[in-house]
């Protein structure tokens, strides 16, 4: 590991100069401190041309040294003093293929589909109920692109992925309005800023979108621009589409009362504050990251240069680490950022051929023993993991452990909350 590099940034907005002072917070030597720190300045003069925190600590996570170096098994009891697993429950009302969007608040689990939305006890996974209907007509979605819930005012936001339509329900159910031709211009993810405001992203398929993202209010069409400055060019190939998804992925996230972004081929995690982006953390991948210039690549020579690249595509935080998921090497990493100590390290790497995909942290508090990696992280820091029934099952009779009882392979998933 190298030593931790702590930027303290500040910036004269009105002149547009940048003055760094640099800190060092020690974690393990390795006499790579100036890779850092090159990178660190490299990025902040890119930033010049963004809005900075007048005084904010730019965190540098060593993403490439810690692949580079060993990989140790770690137990879930280092990160969690509780774990339990909640089986959905399974009837003809509330049938789930695919998880695409979880939230956990304080009563519920809501799961939204690719078609569906529905709302769970959190304590017992009992089925509370559905919320709205799929279909065109009022206060109705037809697919489902994104969620986002206001947990304090009990409001659920769903954004259509076919009508181009955003829909709001209250958590009892009834509907609270909709906006026709929200999404007219094609918002890949939508989050909550503030009551009544929104932010959403603009994908970047084809290299040349101005806008990042929007900021918006629900009550009127005033718009906040957050601009891209990330261009490429676009080959008309083969396998395009899949590159244009690439492209496309993002996330948001909400922390201790602030929102987070990350695009997945960007190693910057920003937080959004005063409708600006502020670096928080930078993932050094050094001569692992994603060329800019390759972006535009057709599926063909994507899947020749795949495996000299590392791609970070999940990120997730609560009060002590950072857990980020990455592919690299036809390999998929469970990598912790220690906030407290500065260090960097790899806890788990599976090859991306095996059947079942789990990993991460080893279950040493419950009696399952199941791998757990946390696919979403609540504003409070509850950690929370999903399986498949049938891949549950399959997992713990391949490997001779206690299986939950009363779970079928035709069931709804089985939710893990760490905390």
């Amino acid at each position: 590991m190298s030593a931790l590099l702590k930027i303290l940034v500040i910036k004269d907005i009105h002149k547009g100069m940048m003055r760094t002072a640099f800190s060092k917070k020690i974690g393990l030597q390795t006499g790579k401190t100036g890779v850092s720190l090159v990178f660190a300045l490299i990025f902040c003069a890119i930033s010049a041309c963004s809005n900075v925190h007048k005084s904010s600590v730019i965190e540098i996570v060593e993403i490439y040294e810690a692949i580079r170096g060993a990989s140790g098994k770690q137990n879930l009891s280092a990160f969690a003093k509780t774990v339990k697993y909640i089986p959905l429950e399974t009837n003809e009302d509330c049938l789930i293929d695919r998880i695409r969007n979880l939230h956990l608040t304080s009563e519920y689990i809501l799961v939204a589909t690719y078609g569906e939305c529905y709302l769970f006890d959190r304590d017992n996974g009992k089925f509370v109920r559905k919320i709205g209907a799929s279909g065109d007509g009022p206060n109705e979605y037809r697919g489902i692109r994104d969620v986002a819930i206001d947990e304090k005012r009990g409001l659920i936001y769903i954004l259509s992925n076919e009508n181009l339509r955003l829909v709001c329900y209250k958590f009892d159910g009834e509907p609270v309005m909709h906006i026709t031709n929200f999404n007219n211009e094609f918002f890949q993810k939508f989050e909550l800023i503030a009551p009544e405001t929104y932010i959403a992203y603009f994908p970047n398929p084809f290299g040349v979108e101005t806008r990042r993202l929007v900021i918006g209010n629900f009550t009127d069409d005033q718009q906040t621009v957050i601009p891209n400055f990330s261009f490429f060019v676009q080959e008309q190939v083969p396998g395009r589409s899949f590159m244009l998804q690439i492209n496309a992925l993002a996330q948001f996230y909400h922390f201790n009362d602030q929102l987070h972004f990350k695009e997945c081929l960007n190693d910057t995690i920003f937080t959004i504050d005063d409708f600006q982006l502020f670096p928080k953390y930078i993932l050094n991948l050094q001569s692992l990251k994603f060329p800019n210039s390759l972006r535009g690549v057709g599926l063909r020579d994507f899947m020749q240069m795949q495996n000299r690249y590392v791609i970070c595509n999940l990120v997730n935080e609560n009060s002590t680490h950072l857990f980020i998921s990455a592919e690299y090497d036809n390999k998929i990493y469970s990598i912790v950022f220690d906030k407290n100590t500065g260090i960097t390290g790899v806890v788990d790497a599976i090859d991306k051929s095996e059947p079942l995909h789990f990993f991460g942290l080893q279950d040493d508090i419950s009696i399952v023993k199941m791998p757990f990696w946390p696919r979403y992280v609540n504003p409070i820091g509850e950690m929370v993991a999903w399986y498949d029934a049938f891949d549950f099952i399959e997992y713990c009779e391949k490997n001779n452990l206690v299986a939950l009882p009363n779970i079928s392979e035709e069931d709804n998933p089985i939710i893990v909350i760490a905390k």
